[in-house]
């Protein structure tokens, strides 16, 4: 967990970050083979949870932007739609550089092919540009830890510790300016 590839505390650090300030956290698990797991943290903003009747989380669907360039590396050249190869190969670095989105959807394989293989959960790669399947394969279980801070009824994602603070921070934070004008004004007064 600690290894310098799997650059742990550094997403962990922002997990903790996220989770304080709006209640949800999501850390995408993934075993790079030769260089062991990989955490990420997950932006809140791209991230979807799913869940199961009894509302836990059971699967993900995340938006990842990617460059050609990174597309060809995770992917291979020859899973890329066209307009993505096209750019691939253009020497034009802006063309390079420019980022498409990539949905990454894990659920759970209650029924089908991926099943059979010893996967409770599936994962599929899509490009969004060109509708094409990036990749399909499975987890034997679910690689994202999620937590949730507080939830109240019918809520999937929850509230942050904050939102239970929030009036008193509104008030300090109103004490706080009162207090900085009343020392502008002693520091330096109105002429009469």
């Amino acid at each position: 967990r600690y290894a310098n590839n799997s650059v742990f505390a550094s997403q962990y650090l922002e997990n903790c970050k996220t989770l304080g300030a709006f209640g949800p956290m999501a850390t995408f698990i993934e075993d790079v083979p030769g260089l062991g797991n990989r955490y990420v943290s997950l932006h809140l903003s791209i991230t979807y949870f799913l869940e199961d009747a009894w509302r836990r989380v059971n699967g993900i669907v995340r938006s990842i932007p990617m460059d050609a360039t990174q597309m060809a590396e995770r992917f291979g050249e020859q899973a890329l739609p066209e307009k993505v190869r096209v750019a691939l190969e253009s020497p034009n670095a802006s063309q390079r550089m420019r980022k498409w989105e990539v949905v990454h959807a894990v659920r759970p394989t209650n029924e089908g092919h991926l099943t059979g293989r010893g996967f409770n959960f599936s994962s599929h790669y899509a490009c969004v540009e060109g509708t094409c399947i990036l990749e399909e394969s499975g987890y034997r279980s679910l690689p994202a830890a999620t937590s949730r801070f507080s939830t109240m009824p019918g809520e999937k994602y929850g509230r942050s510790a904050a939102m239970l603070v929030l009036p008193s921070l509104k008030m300090l934070n109103e004490m706080k300016k009162t207090m900085l004008r009343a020392a502008h004004k002693s520091a330096d007064p109105p002429l009469i």
